[in-house]
């Protein structure tokens, strides 16, 4: 009888699809292995119903609060043990911040294997089987979790959809110093604002580039449409693409956010310049900086970043050889295969116990 695992996460455009996206993954790579999977996710999840109900079951919690921006309460807990007890779930994985540690020992207590995937490491943890956290750096946050828990720590375990595997192994990048494809990868929400600061930015830039913005429909079309009229730039938007390796095999740097885009970029070489857009990433550009394949602009501040990140932009482009060594070192990082990685291991540790 195939075993049944229990995904409970959400998003939406005004927060996001990181979440959703690598729990596709993540339970794709399950089901190669012979796992049957189903979905639950709250109310305001329109965008991951779309992704997720083609290829998984679906459970929609009802209600009409929007459980993408707050904690997960006792009504969620209760209707997730049900579905979880009445398709006989013997594991159940969370990826969703307010998921609080007593929602997570309730789960546990209820027999169930718990793996949480993380990237705060800001509540204890004791509850879960395992902790997967696809960050760089990772192996250094203060993680309260049990002795017995499997730590599935690091870009190894970066949980990116097959596609990306493929399209590195058919990738042959080479940096010139004409190049001027710049991908803007600022992830999920409402992105207008950072949006329209980065194009304002790379107004300053002196090659004539030719920019792709990948953004969710969340942003505000209009916005960016007047200023890539306006641009002496060629200015593209790009909304909602399901696979977008082509556009980063195909660019010469990103100017992208910390969030999970960095792990597609890296797996398929691309130099970054990370702009870091809430908490949850600073450590993320920080690391990647370190590591010698992304330019680290932090938090954008209106008098100084514009500048700095239109002489980034200029220098890099112009130097062929710094991006080759930033591509190189980037995808060192990640091969593309975290997620069947993490799956075997997660269900090789179940029939080892």
């Amino acid at each position: 009888m195939p075993y049944e695992v229990l995904f409970r996460c959400d998003g939406s455009p005004s927060v996001g699809l990181g979440h959703v996206l690598r729990c596709r993954s993540l339970a794709e790579a399950m089901a190669r292995r012979g796992a049957r999977v189903r979905f639950v996710i709250g109310a305001g999840s329109e965008l991951a119903l779309a992704l997720l109900s083609p290829f998984f079951p679906v459970h929609r919690l009802a209600g009409s609060e929007d459980l993408t921006r707050s904690g997960l309460g006792d009504g969620d807990l209760a209707a997730t043990l049900e579905i979880a007890r009445k398709n006989g779930a013997g594991m159940v994985v969370v990826d969703h911040y307010g998921a609080t540690a007593a929602y997570l020992e309730s789960l546990a207590q209820a027999g169930v294997e718990l793996g949480v995937i993380d990237d705060l490491a800001d509540r204890d943890l004791s509850a879960a089987g395992w902790v997967l956290n696809q960050n760089l750096g990772a192996d250094d946050l203060p993680y309260r979790v049990r002795q017995d828990c499997r730590r599935l720590f690091g870009p190894s375990y970066a949980l990116l959809r097959p596609g990306f595997a493929s399209a590195r192994g058919a990738l042959a990048r080479e940096f010139r110093e004409t190049d001027s494809r710049v991908l803007v990868a600022l992830g999920g929400g409402d992105a207008t604002r950072s949006l329209a600061a980065v194009l304002d930015g790379l107004e300053r830039v002196e090659r004539r580039l030719a920019i792709t913005c990948l953004a969710t429909a969340a942003v505000r079309r209009e916005e960016v449409d007047r200023r890539a009229a306006a641009s002496r730039h060629r200015v593209e938007l790009a909304i909602d693409v399901e696979d977008v390796t082509e556009l980063m095999a195909r660019t010469d740097l990103s100017v992208n956010g910390g969030g999970s885009v960095c792990w597609e970029l890296a797996c398929l070489g691309v130099p970054m310049i990370v702009l870091v857009r809430a908490a949850n990433q600073v450590n993320i550009a920080g690391a990647l900086e370190r590591a010698g394949c992304a330019r680290n602009l932090g938090p954008w501040n209106d008098a100084e970043s514009p500048s700095l990140l239109a002489g980034w932009v200029d220098e890099l482009l112009s130097d062929s050889r710094a991006r080759a060594e930033m591509s190189r070192r980037a995808a060192t990082l990640v091969d593309g295969r975290g997620a069947d990685r993490a799956a075997e291991e997660i269900l090789m540790r179940r029939t080892q116990r």
